[in-house]
């Protein structure tokens, strides 16, 4: 039922089943019972529910009753943008995706303190998590959280009192089991009918060690109770930690940027009995399981800057008006401290357009509801689609890219320096106006965001007229024709050094990356900003040396000696796989054909299906 093209994953000696439909991954617990189902009949509305308190404003916790059985069902969209828990997730793989497997070894083991998790439906973006269903334990006892509290009234609390012991004694009890809370409020604890402590809602975020510190430390401060440590290499750390916190503390108030209190709890007294108190149950409206609930664009409000923003007079009244209040636009200053570049966020959107007077906005919504059409244009990529449009009497080009890059490196990159389109944009208009004439301009960039990265992106650029070295009519299937660019490639490699000159590189020289304009001059297009400046140069010089050989004009010392060094280096892992009988295998051949009315010159007659990392004497005829 769950399986797509017959693939199982299998865990704990069959205890925990894995499967993949789409972007969802889902796990479950193999116990005889169809936890599949009771989640699809959830979200289809068909089972009652009561709606529970929790502490959290990025997801909903509903207790169910299904087949005899009270079941706990949450709802998750937070994301932790650090990038430390990024990293970890990325290596030790997602926070839910762990809590099901070290919770199902620690119950088999014999934990009795932990809630048991029967399973997790998570949307996959590359190896991230973005939105996590969980089907948990009802744990039955007296929670200290009120949780029929009205919506909208501040979350009450019960003091724990004597029960801070027994909260200890079951940390104590979870550390030795191998799991850690990582996360010790005391909303997370339940005191069981049996007058025993339970932990919900673990945290597996973090190395375990850590976690267990966490709760060491967390228990100390908040509650001054100690939970017993057990082992040297723990205790060392809790040391280690407390020491960092108490010098912070020194410096904090030396540099007296102590930072405010939190604000106040609501506390009451514990009861006395179980608060059976309930709401009536109610049908929550969500989507069947499996379904992207992802924003659509046609959606989104036009962001119509004219008059307003022509000015650059952006008072907040007048953005009010033209995005809604729910809304959040902010303006960023140009690189020539005026107000060039605007950025507006919509829900999961952030829209960046140039501030000149043009609405791109609505050229956009109107591209995308159909009701301007465009001509498709052919392109290497599959994950690329582009139109040629007319609108208002000017010729775009509109753009749609899902491509993901999920090497590491190049997620770090993105999380310091920002996405690639924004950084398009940015450094195009940075250029232009300081009179680059080799650039195509980029007038609008509108990115679905996951906290730090895109997922998805338009782009509105300019239409650069001229003949392409890719023809650019589009039949469904065809493959892409290539035009040889003849007695051209001096010009594109003048036109790279004039790129270089003026901070920018193209980093993807392609052919099709060039355009030969009317006045007999090379335009250069789709840049690629997702490496620093200077290891793009050195990119541009060491593939335009091996795809076309020429020799690019560079202007700066420090750039010539690395692409020297990195050729070396190239040459070296090329002989190095060479020895070890390991050259990988040729891309496929392109097709080519003569460029109109240019005459061909031997320098070009070869082939850009080598490996881009043979050596240039391999590249010669």
């Amino acid at each position: 039922m769950l399986m797509k093209n017959n693939i199982l994953y299998l865990y704990l000696n069959k205890t925990i089943l894995e499967t993949r439909i789409g972007q969802w991954r889902i796990i479950w617990k193999n116990d005889g019972f169809d936890y599949p189902l009771l989640l699809n009949r959830f979200l289809s509305g068909d089972i009652n529910s009561q709606k529970l308190t929790t502490g959290s404003l990025y997801g909903t916790v509903h207790k169910v009753s299904y087949k005899g059985r009270l079941f706990v069902i949450k709802h998750n969209t937070e994301q932790d943008h650090r990038l430390e828990k990024r990293l970890f997730s990325y290596l030790a793989g997602t926070r839910f995706s762990r809590l099901i497997l070290l919770t199902a070894k620690a119950i088999q083991q014999g934990c009795p303190v932990v809630q048991d998790v029967y399973l997790v439906k998570e949307k996959m973006a590359g190896r991230s998590c973005s939105e996590a269903y969980i089907i948990s334990e009802y744990v039955p006892g007296q929670s200290f959280i009120k949780e029929n509290s009205e919506p909208g009234q501040p979350i009450v609390f019960f003091r724990p009192g004597e029960n801070l012991a027994l909260i200890a004694e079951a940390l104590g009890t979870l550390h030795a089991y191998g799991l850690a809370s990582n996360d010790a409020i005391i909303s997370n604890f339940i005191l069981t009918d049996q007058n025993k402590i339970k932990v919900i809602d673990l945290r597996p975020n973090t190395p375990i060690l850590i976690g267990q510190a966490n709760d060491v430390l967390k228990m100390r401060r908040s509650y001054q109770t100690e939970v017993p440590i057990n082992g040297w290499l723990l205790k060392i750390l809790v040391g280690l930690l407390t020491f960092r916190d108490r010098l912070k503390q020194r410096l904090r108030v030396w540099r007296k940027r102590v930072p405010p209190p939190p604000p106040p709890k609501i506390w009451e007294d514990f009861p006395s009995t179980t608060d059976t108190t309930t709401t009536s149950p109610g049908q929550p409206n969500r989507p069947t399981l499996g379904v992207d609930r992802d924003l659509t664009l046609n959606s989104l409000p036009t962001l119509k800057v004219g008059e307003a923003n022509s000015e650059n007079n952006l008072e907040k009244e007048k953005l009010v008006q033209l995005l809604g209040e729910n809304d959040l636009i902010t303006a960023k200053q140009g690189h020539n401290a005026s107000q060039r570049i605007l950025l507006a966020k919509v829900d999961q959107w952030r829209i960046q357009w140039i501030n000149d007077g043009f609405d791109y906005q609505s050229l956009l919504n109107s591209f995308l509801a159909g009701e301007v059409t465009g001509q498709r244009l052919a392109t290497e990529t599959p994950f690329r689609v582009v139109h040629k449009v007319e609108f208002a009497g000017r010729l775009f080009v509109v753009k749609h890219d899902e491509e993901i890059d999920r090497r590491l490196e190049k997620r770090l990159w993105f999380y310091l320096a920002g996405t690639m389109y924004s950084r398009l944009i940015r450094l195009t208009d940075r250029a232009i106006e300081k009179g680059c004439p080799i650039l195509q301009k980029v007038y609008l960039v509108k990115e679905r965001m996951s906290g730090r990265f895109c997922q998805e992106a338009y782009v509105v650029a300019e239409y650069v007229p001229g003949q392409s070295f890719m023809k650019e009519t589009y039949e469904e299937g065809s493959q892409a024709v290539f035009l040889r660019p003849g007695d051209n490639l001096p010009l594109i490699a003048k036109a790279l050094g004039t790129l270089h000159s003026y901070g920018l590189a193209s980093n993807d020289v392609k052919i099709s990356n060039f355009i030969l304009t009317p006045s007999g001059q090379i335009k250069i297009i789709d840049l690629s900003t997702n490496t620093p400046i200077i290891l793009a140069k050195i990119n541009d010089i060491l593939e335009t040396r091996k795809l076309y050989d020429i020799e690019v004009p560079s202007n700066s010392a420090l750039v010539g000696l690395l692409a020297r060094l990195m050729s070396l280096h190239r040459r070296f892992k090329h002989r190095l796989r060479v020895w070890r009988k390991k050259v990988p295998a040729q891309r496929p051949p392109k097709i080519w054909e003569d460029l109109p009315n240019v005459s061909i010159s031997k320098s070009d007659e070869k082939s850009e299906n080598q490996d881009l990392d043979d050596s240039s004497e391999s590249l010669k005829e």
